[in-house]
């Protein structure tokens, strides 16, 4: 009979092994764990779903900024000229179902546009701050904010030279995603330059 007997030499062995896969495995899970969080704290509203919502059956264009979305019914567009640029508020009859857009010049890289510079800049806590993509041309950084007992939604980009701040309830945040997926640029004509 070849019986096989574990000394301390072989235990010492099998113990080094699995501590040896323990560390790969788990040296594995944080490279794959980092890899996974560096996208997924991207919003990218181009390569959202392709699908069009049936719950977004208004057009709205904009002449000065030169871009265009679809919003849903129900919502009623204003606008108000500011010194800085232009705020574009879309209202409806149901509390906190809208969203706004404030619109100014911005004469710096969209690089800059980070959760530590919008509250030192505002005062504004960034909640769960995420990188925005808007086509090749936008960038910025989406999260959230709270005010007393409620929430919003805040997208801030910045592209051709002019910042864009849309402020939404977080209640509202699924359909403004939606929104956001329909923006469309026209930058052939420059911003307010062209318009003047």
């Amino acid at each position: 009979m070849n019986k096989r007997i574990l000394n301390s030499n072989n235990l010492i062995y099998i113990y080094v092994i699995a501590v040896f896969i323990v560390i790969i495995g788990a040296i594995s899970g944080i490279v794959l764990y980092n890899s996974s969080s560096d996208t997924k704290n991207i919003i990218n509203f181009d390569k959202l779903s392709e699908e069009k919502s049936s719950e977004l059956t208004k057009s709205y264009s904009n002449e000065n900024y030169k871009f265009s979305l679809l919003y849903p019914d129900g919502l009623i567009p204003s606008y108000i000229e500011t010194e800085e640029g232009e705020i574009v508020i879309f209202t409806g009859t149901e509390k906190n179902y809208g969203f706004q857009i404030v619109i100014s010049y911005f004469d710096e890289s969209a690089d800059v546009l980070t959760a530590e510079r919008i509250k030192k800049d505002t005062s504004i806590t960034t909640i769960d701050p995420q990188e925005v993509l808007l086509g090749e041309n936008g960038r910025g950084i989406a999260f959230l904010d709270s005010e007393g007992d409620s929430s919003y939604r805040q997208i801030w980009f910045v592209i051709g030279g002019n910042m864009y701040q849309i402020t939404a309830h977080i209640s509202f945040d699924a359909v403004l995603k939606k929104v956001m997926n329909t923006w469309e640029f026209n930058l052939l004509a420059k911003n307010k330059d062209i318009s003047d």
